[in-house]
């Protein structure tokens, strides 16, 4: 089984598509197995931030790397006490 950790904002916007796709069929015949990570779970402040504003200014956003990487640190974390 190849089990898969996704480090995301909108798992709710994912879900339905590993529900009704091939991704559905491998879930079902035990071949796939899909885990969600809340990023804002590691956001920083009481707002759970998890976004910046670009260096230099301009339009858009961009992810902060500490809740990122305290994100990956956290998925390390858990397969390394399941070994």
């Amino acid at each position: 089984m190849i089990k898969f950790t996704i480090i995301t904002l909108f798992q709710e916007a994912l879900e339905p598509y590993l529900k009704s796709s091939m991704m559905e069929k491998a879930t079902r015949k035990g071949l796939a197995e899909f885990n969600f990570v809340n990023l804002r779970d590691f956001g920083l402040g009481p707002h759970k931030s998890v976004d910046d504003t670009p260096y230099g200014g301009g339009d858009g956003m961009l992810l902060r790397c500490e809740p990122v990487f305290a994100a990956i640190e956290s998925v390390k974390k858990k397969i390394r006490q399941l070994k």
